[in-house]
């Protein structure tokens, strides 16, 4: 052939492959959506017949493997946390971490309850608070608060009551420091700790 030949063919090739590139595309996502069943199909009787081999082969490159997931693990420690933050928050409440972060700043970044913004519990982080019948998400809480929702159930009642309870408490003992012999009331073993 010659050069010349070569040249214009080459040419035309990309010319073509340009004006019929969306084409392309389309016809090589069928093939791959058709190729794919195909493959896995292969691959797990490729599996299944050599099944020793692949043990053996894993097993005698363990140390190499382990080796190199820690060294890319340890290279890439921020991005890995970012997406499993993620893949998380999209798992198990459906949001984004935009929505995670306009829940909190709407709150005036602190506690749904308290208010507080001193994260403290579990990794010293903000609890996403979510109602377990219905999925949906009240706010963002403080570990404390977290806690004190789980022992009252849930309960706006039970929760009422317990305020309640404190406040009758407080103007009671506010108002009688000492009892009428003057002796301070009886204090609790732990108390103060």
């Amino acid at each position: 052939m010659s050069r010349e030949y070569t040249e214009a063919k080459r040419a035309y090739n990309h010319a073509y492959y340009i004006a019929h590139k969306e084409q392309g595309k389309a016809r090589r996502k069928i093939y791959e959506a058709g190729r794919r069943e195909q493959r896995r199909a292969h691959d797990k009787e490729y599996r299944l017949l050599n099944r020793d081999k692949i043990i053996a082969y894993q097993n005698a490159h363990r140390l190499q493997h382990n080796a190199n997931n820690k060294a890319y693990r340890d290279a890439h420690r921020d991005e890995i946390h970012r997406k499993s933050r993620i893949s998380w928050l999209k798992t198990n409440y459906g949001i984004t971490p935009e929505i995670y972060e306009a829940l909190l700043l709407e709150q005036g970044d602190g506690c749904a309850v308290c208010g507080s913004s001193k994260w403290r519990g579990k990794n010293n982080r903000p609890i996403i608070d979510h109602d377990h019948r219905t999925g949906r998400i009240r706010g963002i809480v403080c570990h404390g608060c977290n806690i004190a929702l789980g022992y009252v159930h849930d309960n706006p009642q039970l929760a009422i009551a317990l305020a309640i309870y404190l406040q009758d408490f407080s103007k009671k003992h506010l108002d009688h420091a000492t009892d009428p012999v003057g002796k301070e009331p009886p204090r609790a073993v732990n108390a103060g700790r």
